[in-house]
C-alpha cells in the first residue's frame, strides 16, 4: 500500500507523482522559483542519496509533527533548517536537514517568511526537535 497525500485541489495522490485530476507536480513549482545552481543541486544523486539518509535516520517521521503536536505523522521531504541560498556550505550537513510532512513545511515556511527573528526562532526550535530525537528523548512526547 502507498503513501498518499492530498493534492491542492484536494485528490489523493500517491506521494511522489503528480496528481491525475489537475496535474499538479510540486517539484516542478518549486524548480520555478529556484537559480539553476539550485535546481542542479536537488536533483543531483548527491542530493537524493542524503536526502534517503535522512528520512532513514528519522524513520521516516516528520520530527515537526512528533515535537510540536505529539503526532506521529509520515515525512514527505527534508527540510534545509538554514535555506540552501542562506549558506551554500550547510546543504549536505545532516545536521541541518529535518524530515517534514508537507504540511509541516507549510508550516515552517510561513514562520520563516515572516523575518529574521521568526526565521531564527523556528530553527533554533527544528535544532531542538532534532537533538531530542538524537539523544532518544521520546518517552516524553
Amino acid at each position: 500500500m502507498a503513501l498518499t497525500k492530498l493534492c491542492k485541489c484536494g485528490a489523493k495522490v500517491k506521494v511522489g507523482e503528480v496528481c491525475k485530476v489537475c496535474g499538479y507536480d510540486r517539484h516542478k513549482a518549486y524548480d520555478k522559483l529556484r537559480d539553476e545552481k539550485t535546481k542542479k543541486f536537488y536533483k543531483s544523486s548527491q542530493w537524493t542519496n542524503l536526502a534517503k539518509q535522512t528520512k532513514q535516520r528519522y524513520y521516516n517521521i516528520d520530527i515537526y509533527q512528533l515535537y510540536k503536536y505529539r503526532r506521529l505523522v509520515p515525512s514527505d521531504m527534508v527540510h534545509h533548517i538554514i535555506p540552501v541560498k542562506e549558506d551554500w556550505n550547510k546543504r549536505l550537513d545532516p545536521d541541518y536537514l529535518i524530515p517534514l510532512s508537507n504540511k509541516s513545511h507549510a508550516e515552517v515556511e510561513r514562520e520563516y517568511d515572516k523575518g529574521y527573528e521568526y526565521k531564527i526562532a523556528k530553527a533554533r526550535e527544528l535544532i531542538e526537535f532534532l537533538r531530542r530525537f538524537r539523544e532518544g528523548d521520546i518517552k516524553k512526547v
